[in-house]
């Protein structure tokens, strides 16, 4: 009886390691696409973040003053509930400056529902709304908005780091009613702007000679359609590297590029590596973003992705 009694005990132990070594793998830091938004997945997780004005979905981090900021939080979970699944969510919004002043606070953007809390439909994508105002910003060019979002029946949180630069008067938008995601693998999250890609794909090449020392991403966007093969040749791109807490890991290598496809043909695949790592590093533990823009700024492909 007690070798029977030991079996179900270790295997019971052994599935609860499993669940916290899973939960952990999923919910990690990461770069929300078009943005750079970090968000710290601490008990409570998302699948993504959205920035939208006006209604439209912002495509990249300058914003102008004085105009409502809408941050669209997507399917947070790790909310404690009540029988009715009732959630109680409260979100802090800080705005501070280069200099890391803080200028404006807020305790709970959600004061309204603290008492009542959020019925299950009403959660599924909160939107959190803040304003840089001339006032408050005065000779700056940049900010950080930071909103803590948690549970007030709980411990679990989600931070959120939103880097913007303030737009220059008279300074278009870069605004969007037609951005979409790509089909990828759920460690890469791909968003596009009047342009349209299959897939992506990701792979870790470690025999490029470019620099025998440094283990590449090696990213295939496939099946670009919307631009041409000049038109991607000649776009802008950059990209960005960060170890799992979200610091950015600088490096002097350049990415490398070939694009396929003909002159004549609409459609183009774009085979991108870029360096984030030396060889003999951690092989995991990264974020790697990559963002391609064309000359007019409208067309993007902004992929992120886990490691």
């Amino acid at each position: 009886m007690k070798v029977i009694n030991v079996v179900p005990n270790t295997i019971v132990l052994f599935m609860l390691i499993f669940l916290c070594v899973n939960q952990q793998s999923i919910a990690q830091n990461s770069i929300a696409p078009f943005t750079g938004i970090k968000y710290f997945q601490e008990g409570v997780t998302i699948k993504g973040i959205e920035v939208k004005l006006n209604g439209m979905t912002l495509l990249q981090n300058r914003v102008p003053l004085n105009k409502e900021i809408e941050i669209y939080v997507q399917q947070p979970k790790g909310f404690t509930t009540d029988a009715k699944k009732v959630v109680f969510a409260a979100a802090e919004v800080s705005i501070v400056s280069a200099k890391g002043e803080v200028l404006f606070t807020t305790p709970n953007a959600f004061s309204a529902k603290a008492t009542t809390g959020f019925i299950p439909k009403d959660f599924i994508t909160p939107v959190i709304k803040c304003a840089i105002t001339t006032q408050l910003i005065k000779a700056n060019t940049t900010a950080t908005i930071k909103i803590r979002l948690y549970d007030l029946k709980g411990k679990n949180q989600l931070r959120v780091e939103f880097p913007v630069n303030i737009t220059r008067p008279g300074e278009a938008l870069l605004l969007s009613k037609i951005a979409k995601s790509v089909k990828a693998p759920t460690n890469i999250t791909a968003l596009i702007n009047d342009i349209i890609v299959a897939g992506v794909k990701a792979t870790v090449d470690t025999a490029v000679t470019k620099n025998p020392k440094m283990a590449y991403l090696a990213l295939d966007i496939q099946k670009i359609d919307g631009s041409s093969f000049v038109g991607i040749l000649e776009g802008k791109e950059e990209f960005w590297v960060y170890d799992k807490n979200l610091n950015a890991i600088k490096t002097t290598d350049m990415l490398l590029k070939e694009v396929k496809g003909t002159m004549e043909g609409s459609t183009v695949n774009s085979f991108v590596k870029i360096p984030y790592r030396l060889k003999t590093a951690s092989a995991n533990g990264y974020v790697v973003r990559y963002r391609w823009h064309s000359n007019d700024l409208l067309q993007v492909i902004d992929v992120v992705v886990m490691l």
